[in-house]
């Protein structure tokens, strides 16, 4: 999240808005909360930064900060008022900038048009406002509009990345020539970024230059041999099954590198060869044991309905790395198993994962969704309330909504059922927007369906 003013800017604000606050003390406050904010404590830094903003109620980027962590939580309401508390006090192009980003970000586009051209009146050399006026035109498909702002960015910082927002903004302007002129450029400045030929080769491919593309993603993988997507890239425009040989290429020229042979893997899945792509991702693990190559062949297995096999892999994957995908995979082989008492350990799990950035929870979800399958509605709710002593009432709610999520999207919906778990979401969280707008929906469809079934019975 951008915010580009650091700690000791923050502390020599505080000390000129409140001199009678002793130094050390802001000091201590204001470290203690960043940590706690890289660190995504997002509680913990709300905390702290309402204790920074209590001791000193004139300080604008404590503000700021303070709605960085309210808008992490998706309290957007809140942010947006912490934000408008610091402009208040103190504008500058830094907190609007800062702001604008946040309402991009969750899908307030007008609202953050309005922040960065702030930020441009009260700095006209703001490249990180061009930046973001650009990204919300090339969201709404108005490209013209967005190579003006990433020009001006570039013309005021030269970056790779405002270079390759250009290319993409060219590309989709289907200005095939400058996009790769200003890939080119981006290159040019980070020569290692392999991605930067892949995009070149889009634009070759997308303008049907076959022999130009081949050519751009062998240069990336030359670049990187690492490239995942140029060896996809390359396998697509080559088709299947001609891109096999290609690939086996590869492997023979570097047979210590697993990439070319998860590619390999890959291509096979996606042309219906999954015993060929499990023996490829086999053969990626004699070369790297890695989780992802252990995860990878343990979905694959799922697909071949080879349960055990399937299970060890994804074990051993989780062994080498653990996090809350991989071990949602296995809760998901071990439910068709109808192992859910492994599975809801796999839930546990998932809860007790340390050091961890993120967290979604859908391991209880595909854990909960399989006790709802078997043992109904009740059981489900049971089970799925003793996990709130571990957590907190938000993650808690999130678990009942993707829960519920599932469960509305199931081939053999039970409405009522699905409401009643997303209530669930809202007595832990009651600002829970995702369960608010699933249950009107879900409301309004029954209504929908009784009106009918009571026009059937009258016609009849």
């Amino acid at each position: 999240m951008r915010l580009s003013f650091g700690i000791p800017l923050l502390i020599s604000l505080s000390l000129i808005m409140a001199p009678q606050v002793c130094l050390p003390q802001v000091v201590e406050l204001v470290e203690e909360a960043q940590n706690a904010q890289n660190e995504s404590n997002y509680e913990e830094a709300e905390k702290l930064w309402r204790q920074v903003i209590q001791l000193q109620p004139k300080d604008a980027v404590a503000y700021a900060r303070l709605g960085n962590v309210l808008f992490a939580q998706s309290r957007i309401d809140e942010g947006i008022a912490a934000y408008q508390q610091a402009i208040q006090i103190k504008p500058s192009a830094n907190i609007y900038n800062s702001y604008a980003d946040n309402l991009r970000w969750n899908n307030k586009p007008v609202e953050a048009m309005g922040a960065y051209k702030a930020a441009l009146k009260l700095d006209s050399k703001s490249d990180v406002a061009h930046t973001g006026l650009g990204s919300i035109y090339f969201q709404q498909e108005k490209y013209s509009e967005a190579i003006v702002e990433f020009r001006q960015a570039i013309a005021l910082k030269p970056s790779w990345d405002n270079y390759e927002l250009l290319g993409d903004a060219l590309l989709k302007a289907e200005k095939f020539d400058e996009a790769r002129i200003a890939y080119r450029e981006a290159i040019k400045i980070e020569p290692t970024y392999s991605w930067l030929h892949n995009k070149i080769a889009e634009s070759f491919k997308t303008q049907g230059k076959i022999s130009d593309a081949i050519a751009a993603y062998r240069q990336a993988i030359n670049v990187d041999s690492g490239n995942f997507f140029a060896y996809t890239g390359l396998a697509e425009v080559l088709q299947f099954p001609n891109s096999i040989p290609v690939l086996n290429q590869y492997i023979k020229q570097d047979p210590k590198n697993d990439v070319p042979i998860r590619a390999l893997a890959y291509v096979y899945k996606e042309n219906q060869k999954i015993n060929e792509s499990a023996d490829a991702y086999r053969q990626a693990i004699k070369v790297k044991p890695s989780a992802d190559n252990y995860s990878s062949l343990g979905n694959i297995l799922v697909e071949q309905n080879k349960l055990e096999e399937a299970v060890v892999a994804l074990r051993q994957a989780i062994q080498i790395e653990a996090n809350d995908e991989r071990y949602g995979d296995l809760a998901e082989a071990l439910v068709k198993q109808n192992k859910l008492s492994e599975a809801l350990a796999a839930c546990q799990n998932t809860i007790a994962l340390k050091n961890v950035y993120y967290k979604s929870y859908q391991t209880c979800s595909i854990a909960g969704f399989g006790i709802y399958q078997k043992q109904g509605l009740n059981s489900v709710i049971t089970t799925l309330r003793q996990l709130a002593v571990k957590l907190a009432p938000k993650d808690m709610a999130e678990v009942f909504v993707n829960l519920g999520y599932r469960m509305k999207n199931s081939d053999n919906l039970k409405k009522e059922d699905a409401i009643a778990i997303f209530q669930e979401a809202l007595k832990l969280n009651p600002k829970n927007k995702q369960a608010q707008e699933a249950i009107k929906e879900l409301q309004s469809s029954q209504e929908i369906g009784l009106l009918y079934d009571t026009f059937l019975d009258y016609n009849f």
